[in-house]
């Protein structure tokens, strides 16, 4: 298998650097994984919070706030990554369609 049998060639009156095709099958991919990151976050912090919540019955809010704070680090972490991801996924598309809007008409 060569690279010519996984990306598309761009047709011949196309004067373009990319593949569209391409560009946006990594955008799709980028929604899903920043989709796939918003689960894990909330999967995480809701056990991260049924375990603080049992914790703090047992020995109150006050002893238990740090370690309240340390688990939403990761839902946090979560969520920058989710806003990353969705930021990269539509900025292919602006860019695409600057290079569209910057192409002198034939």
């Amino acid at each position: 298998m060569t690279e010519s049998d996984i990306v598309p060639t761009p047709a011949p009156d196309q004067d373009t650097y990319h593949t569209p095709e391409v560009l946006e099958q990594i955008s799709t991919q980028a929604k899903g994984l920043a989709w796939a990151f918003v689960v894990i976050g909330l999967c995480i912090l809701v056990a991260n919070l049924a375990i603080e919540y049992r914790a703090m019955v047992q020995s109150g809010i006050l002893a238990n706030l740090p370690s309240l704070l340390n688990a939403l680090f990761v839902p946090l972490v979560c969520g920058f990554f989710y806003i990353l991801l969705r930021a990269i996924s539509e900025g292919i598309f602006v860019f695409m369609d600057i290079e569209d809007n910057t192409r002198p008409n034939k």
